[in-house]
């Protein structure tokens, strides 16, 4: 017997990326009891409260406030790791978090930026 409940819009694939995630128990459940009753997907739903998250915390100016963010962590680990590691280049690891940072699923512009922003901090 197939599924009776619904199968998944294959459509939208070149449009998404996977995001898995573990989250307690109750949680799944109670997302699960949800979505059943009010035949929405936990994707669809997920996505909504997502977008609701974006919209107060995920404009462009804040983005941009978070790449800042990043490449500071980013310079603190590159100086951090240049005491242990002495034959490390800044383009080394430059290289290096560029590889991080696309197995994390960031695009390439997304890296640009976060880069750029490294660069003014390494480079003052």
């Amino acid at each position: 017997m197939g599924n009776l409940i619904r199968t998944r819009n294959k459509s939208q694939a070149p449009l998404t990326k996977y995001m898995g995630a573990f989250m307690p128990l109750r949680i799944f459940t109670a997302l699960a009891i949800y979505c059943l009753a009010n035949t929405v997907s936990k994707t669809a739903l997920l996505e909504t409260i997502i977008n609701d998250w974006m919209k107060l915390n995920f404009t462009q100016s804040v983005e941009k406030e978070y790449y800042k963010k990043i490449a500071e962590k980013m310079n603190n680990r590159y100086e951090e790791l240049k005491i242990t590691q002495r034959s490390l280049t800044y383009s080394i690891f430059c290289e290096d978090l560029t590889k991080e940072f696309e197995g994390k699923g960031l695009y390439y512009g997304n890296i640009q930026s976060i880069i750029k922003e490294i660069d003014k901090l390494h480079f003052k």
